[in-house]
């Protein structure tokens, strides 16, 4: 039982038998002799500007003990001074070109890879100096003494921002899921008497043992020349060296064939929940079959979904919300995780009430009907979807292709996505979304985390308790609901144009019809195939007393969630 994972259907892992996906035509790749590799793609989506990513495959796994934190901090020294650039000029050069630091310019590191972001226009000298730039922070960062000193505030104060009750809640569980593994120890934004105390030159030694060309990638992309991009990567990146041999530290994460179960709180936390996961080996889509695989898991996440929607309509539910996806533990670990959400001390009614629906699911298995529409929903997002390719922008592409690269995928030919993925769609069989289905609820690895308001505390037998309970009357919840042919049962009647004015500056119609609405309309290219409505009325909230102006505040929320029709 493998989890598949799918990056947006563009990203597929090259391998032996995969030579029925091809990649995207379009794209120029290399490897240069020490190692460092490069993807060049032209993008026409916003013209004159190009996105550049360069993506580094360590992270704060790999650190040492007294290192703990450096990875991030590293990233940091790489905004305080390097070789072209000294102590802030960075910043003011980019910012002096119309970069804004965080939307254009930024960076990140995780526990296994850091990642440089900077997209510039491409105007005067832009492009040569960006280039400087990832040349700088691939291998020629100062490690000046004074501004680490200063750095060091810098990350303690980001450290103290992160503090949230999402960070807290996730530290006192991660065990559940990252057993022993060097991971449990490695927060990116390390350890605070570490931040505050190490040397710049074990800081240094990091830098220098890790940033190494063959743990790097070089994504381009934007409204450039070529063959001009890849001959200023081969002039910047080729003369890097490789300082060491040293291997990077394991990514695996031992299997936990058990069912664990936690009970958690906080004095910010300010609702309950739950969420039921079960852990897998990520095992990423390489071929059609590995594909098929991926839209199936796919299909299985809506199909329970639009289920939940109408479990939660019925009369008292325990739940207010139900929901499965899936989860990135690690690049060799993923999830499959059901949420709820409940009000109250309801955490065992809403566990079996989840319970009855995943069992009923095991046992009578899901509706063809539900289905056809679950793959009419598909078909349709993936004609719309090609028919977009010309707009996608570049700062998306490039996303992609750093996630391609992150784990030597391969970007797929556009042309042969849709075909494949229209063909694939078409083709599965209702008998392996259920087959998919009970595979997900045989696996061993289970984590139950309940989270709320009280720090009632939920035991284990009590949770296997109720779990096995919610097996004795099940309900047949497969049986889909007959909806309406139409949308609206009422036609809408034509109204005659009273008057119609054009502006030539704005390229803007402007219509008056007879029931007094007045519409304005305008025809663009910024994206095919897709149009946009928007309908107000002026007064609002201001037209009402102050006895009615509390429902009139709500109405909008009742009215947009209410359907249409009858």
């Amino acid at each position: 039982m493998k989890k598949i994972l799918v990056v947006a259907l563009l990203c597929m892992l090259m391998a032996l038998n995969a030579k029925d996906l091809p990649t995207e035509e379009s794209l120029v790749e290399g490897r240069l002799q020490n190692g460092f590799k490069y993807t060049i793609k032209q993008n026409a989506k916003p013209k004159s500007r190009a996105e550049f990513r360069l993506l580094v495959k360590v992270g704060s796994i790999d650190e040492d003990d007294d290192q703990k934190g450096i990875a991030h901090f590293t990233e940091h020294m790489a905004f305080n001074g390097s070789k072209h650039f000294k102590k802030n000029e960075l910043i003011k050069y980019l910012e002096s070109i119309g970069v804004k630091f965080g939307s254009h310019l930024n960076a990140s590191t995780g526990y296994e890879r850091t990642l440089y972001k900077l997209a510039v226009p491409l105007e005067k000298d832009n492009l040569e100096k960006s280039f400087l730039v990832f040349r700088d922070w691939a291998g020629g960062l100062n490690f000046n003494s004074k501004e680490f000193d200063k750095e060091r505030g810098v990350i303690l104060e980001e450290a103290r921002s992160r503090d949230s009750v999402g960070l807290r809640l996730y530290n006192r569980s991660k065990h559940m899921v990252l057993g022993d593994s060097k991971f449990m120890d490695r927060l990116p934004i390390g350890d605070k008497e570490i931040v505050k105390n190490i040397s710049v030159k074990r800081a240094k030694a990091f830098y220098d043992k890790w940033y190494r060309p063959e743990f790097m990638h070089f994504v381009a992309v934007g409204d450039f020349n070529v063959t001009k991009i890849e001959g200023l990567i081969k002039e910047h990146f080729s003369a890097l060296k490789n300082s060491s041999s040293d291997k990077r530290a394991s990514r695996e994460i031992a299997d936990m064939n058990y069912t664990q179960v936690i009970s958690l709180t906080d004095k910010e936390v300010t609702s309950n929940s739950l969420s039921v996961q079960y852990v897998d080996e990520m095992i990423y889509a390489r071929t059609r079959d590995d594909m098929r695989r991926g839209i199936i898991e796919s299909m299985v996440y809506n199909l329970f979904n639009m289920k939940a929607e109408e479990q939660l309509l019925k009369d008292n539910p325990k739940a207010t919300t139900i929901k499965l996806a899936d989860g990135y533990i690690s690049s060799q670990k993923g999830s499959y995780k059901f949420s709820v959400s409940y009000r109250g001390e309801n955490e065992l009614s809403a566990l079996k009430e989840l319970y009855e629906m995943m069992f009923s699911f095991e046992k009578y298995g899901f509706s063809e009907d539900n289905l056809n529409l679950v793959k009419k929903h598909k078909l349709a997002l993936n004609e719309k979807e090609y028919k977009r390719v010309s707009d996608i922008r570049s700062s998306s592409v490039a996303s992609s292709l750093v996630q391609c690269a992150l784990n030597d995928y391969i970007f797929v030919d556009y042309d042969h996505k849709y075909k494949l993925k229209k063909e694939l769609i078409a083709d599965i069989k209702l008998d392996e979304i259920n087959a998919k289905y009970r595979e997900i609820l045989a696996i061993e690895n289970r984590v139950i985390r309940f989270i709320n308001t009280t720090g009632k505390d939920v035991s284990k037998q009590d949770a296997l308790e109720t779990i096995g309970s919610s097996k004795e009357t099940l309900t047949d919840y497969s049986k889909a609901e007959k909806l309406p042919e139409r949308l609206l049962n009422k036609e809408l009647k034509e109204r005659k144009i009273l008057s119609k004015k054009y502006n030539e500056k704005t390229g803007v119609y402007a219509f008056v019809l007879e029931n007094g609405i007045e519409v304005t309309f305008k025809q663009t290219d910024f994206s095919k195939n897709k149009v946009r409505l928007q309908g107000f009325s002026f007064g609002g909230d201001s037209l009402y007393s102050v006895d009615d102006l509390d429902s009139a505040v709500k109405a909008t929320e009742f009215v947009s969630k209410s359907g249409a029709g009858e």
